[in-house]
């Protein structure tokens, strides 16, 4: 038994929407997107595995633990808002772009946080905000805190 004509061309045409779909380039904001998924995810990753260069007393450590616990937090729910925004739209999208954006940002999350000062090294503290401000590096990664660019 054939199928009706009609219900072959409802699945060629599907086939061809579905092809025609998965090729539209991603726009600024999916790529945007998607580097920034890698960076939030970097910095939980960071959180996560940090450990002093040094002994610290027991006071700076509970503040480096609130500090940490309220960065993981934002950096979460940047996560989650990001992953909603895009994952949704992947299948439409032509992926090269979107693996290679997420691809560079965890290749910046990375460098970033091997090029990180320790936070117990008073030093090169007070450099961060003079050293960094300019450095392009960190105004990718920093960009990303952020996300009022997203439509929701």
């Amino acid at each position: 038994m054939t199928a009706p004509p009609f219900l072959l061309i409802f699945a060629l045409a599907v086939s061809l929407l579905d092809d025609a779909r998965a090729d539209q380039l991603p726009t600024e904001t999916d790529l945007r997107a998607a580097y920034c998924i890698k960076v939030n995810q970097g910095t939980l990753d960071a959180i996560a595995n940090y450990r002093p260069a040094q002994p610290v007393k027991p006071r700076l450590e509970e503040m480096v633990a609130k500090m940490n616990a309220e960065t993981g937090a934002a950096a979460r729910d940047r996560l989650h808002r990001l992953r909603s925004y895009l994952f949704p739209r992947v299948p439409s999208l032509e992926l090269a772009s979107i693996v290679a954006a997420m691809k560079r940002g965890e290749i910046d999350t990375a460098r970033y946080f091997e090029t990180s000062p320790d936070v117990w090294d008073k030093k090169a503290t007070r450099c961060i905000r003079n050293c960094m401000e300019g450095d392009q590096l960190y105004a990718r990664i920093a960009a990303c805190k952020k996300i009022n660019w997203l439509p929701f």
